[in-house]
């Protein structure tokens, strides 16, 4: 597993903020300060999983140690989907990309420009689990803990990562 963020959803600094943690960055910790994402990778099948789509998503993208395998979207908060839209065509153009999300967020993400133009064009495509080696099923592996749901991602029985929803 790779961090490739770690900064709150609006990024940082964040608009219009005069607090100290905004204040005064140096051009570097702009640079580094990306948010929060993660890259799960498999070295013997060489394909990499991002969670999250962040606005940062084209700098994220350039650091996967493989290449994309799948999204998935933990949950809806604007800076975790938004990097979606480097997917379309003007853009990456990406073709059928695999995103795993919520029965909630597949039916924002159908139903809602600009969002649907990604899946009416075929850039992301939602499938219900993911083709080789991982496990995934959001009817079947949905636990639900002080009411947050997660998913269980597998690889092997004995690696399992849950991620909340």
């Amino acid at each position: 597993m790779k961090i490739l963020g770690t900064v709150q959803d609006g990024g940082a600094p964040h608009i219009a903020c005069k607090k100290k943690c905004c204040k005064n960055l140096s051009p570097q910790e702009k640079a580094n300060r990306k948010i929060t994402c993660l890259e799960v990778f498999q070295p013997e099948s060489k394909q990499s999983i991002l969670f999250e789509a962040t606005p940062d998503i084209v700098s994220q993208w350039a650091s996967l140690s493989f290449p994309l395998k799948g999204i998935f979207i933990t949950h809806a908060h604007i800076g975790h989907y938004s990097g979606l839209l480097h997917l379309g065509r003007e853009a990456l153009g990406s073709k059928d990309i695999p995103v795993y999300v919520m029965p909630k967020m597949y039916s924002f993400l159908e139903n809602n420009a600009p969002w649907s133009q990604l899946v009416n064009l075929k850039n992301i495509q939602f499938p219900r689990t993911p083709q080789n080696a991982w496990e995934f099923s959001p009817q079947k592996e949905t636990y639900t803990f002080k009411s947050r749901k997660y998913w269980l991602i597998k690889k092997h029985v004995s690696r399992s990562i849950l991620v909340a929803n």
